[in-house]
């Protein structure tokens, strides 16, 4: 089978497109045929070495341990047809629409899952919406919804919002009854969110930002807030946006960290101190800690899809060739909503 390998840590210019033997389906496991496969930020810091791959902070992630050699298949995030069931697997049969979510392997014509990292699709899910719909709705269901309890009425910040995990953010925001801000780097990203319900649009550009320009942004994010007030902050891009949303907040809001496209921010405690707020991480793979909740939350999330609720984003599609330039669209931090991966040339 074909499959892009990464054959040593470094620049996504390094990878290659090879044919290798497809994998074996082990107990537990479940092989599928690759239709379509997401690209994240995550799979930038797999390829440059600088993920959690063999480490015993992956191993208490997943509650086992994880030994990867290289070379390694990069992606995470597929969608395709069942092909073979490992022993042991009852619920999956071969011919059934899949959507699977893992570590590795995903960027290749056949990929292995374990059966809990995989969840049979809706019929009226396309396998491009399948390849990135589990990473983005569920973090930011969990996130939102399960972690900081968003209510009805209240105000919700999201920055990032022309993102993919960010519009699904705007989008469980408004299924939740909230009102919300997007703030993204570019007026294409903000019109993404606009059209997925954003209420107020806040465009922070891109750069560093120095004092006087965090200053001037914090005030941007309570202008738009008004006397609602910011509830709840979903940050996606870390960096020097970060404080300034988190002194925009009210009192007794939740700040979310769920990713750092601009870097680890510095976090200012005292602000979280002074506002009696809460500091809540959201790690993208802490359902594998939550064993029995995935299947009920993506019933829920299938259903929204269903009622047209949410629909995600898919601005960039390469063939697997193209990987390199797939994950420079991310790193450029160009892309709006999601980019995706074929195994057929376009």
């Amino acid at each position: 089978m074909r499959a892009v390998l990464c054959k040593r840590f470094g620049p996504v210019d390094d990878l290659e497109i090879g044919e290798i033997d497809a994998p074996e389906p082990g107990p537990g496991e479940v092989l599928i045929e690759v239709r379509a496969a997401s690209v994240q930020f995550v799979d930038i810091r797999v390829i440059e070495g600088r993920s959690l791959l063999n480490t015993s902070k992956l191993d208490a992630h997943f509650g086992r341990k994880v030994k990867v050699d290289l070379p390694i298949i990069p992606g995470s995030e597929a969608a395709g047809i069942v092909s073979r069931v490992g022993d042991g697997v009852t619920s999956l049969k071969p011919g059934d629409r899949v959507l699977a979510t893992g570590l590795i392997g995903a960027w290749a014509e056949q990929a292995v899952f374990q059966l809990d990292e995989i969840a049979r699709i809706p019929d009226e899910m396309d396998f491009e919406t399948a390849a990135v719909f589990y990473v983005l709705y569920f973090t930011s269901f969990y996130a939102l919804v399960r972690r900081a309890a968003l209510e009805a009425g209240e105000t919700l910040l999201v920055l990032g919002a022309g993102s993919g995990v960010g519009l699904a953010a705007v989008e469980i925001g408004k299924a939740q009854g909230a009102f919300v801000i997007a703030a993204a780097s570019s007026d294409e990203k903000l019109s993404a969110a606009r059209a997925r319900g954003a209420d107020v649009l806040v465009n922070y550009g891109i750069g560093p930002l120095d004092v006087a320009a965090q200053k001037e942004l914090s005030a941007s994010f309570k202008s738009a807030a008004g006397k609602r007030g910011i509830h709840v902050v979903a940050d996606l891009v870390g960096g020097d946006y970060a404080e300034p949303a988190m002194r925009a907040m009210s009192f007794k809001a939740r700040f979310l960290s769920i990713g750092f496209s601009a870097g680890v921010p510095s976090i200012p405690m005292h602000v979280i101190f002074n506002k009696n707020a809460a500091l809540l991480g959201i790690e993208p793979v802490a359902d594998k800690r939550l064993p029995g909740e995935n299947q009920a939350l993506l019933s829920s999330l299938f259903g929204w899809f269903r009622d047209g609720k949410l629909q995600p984003v898919i601005t960039g599609r390469f063939p697997m060739s193209r990987a390199s330039e797939a994950l420079k669209r991310l790193a450029d931090r160009k892309a709006v909503g999601r980019v995706i991966l074929t195994m057929e040339e376009r």
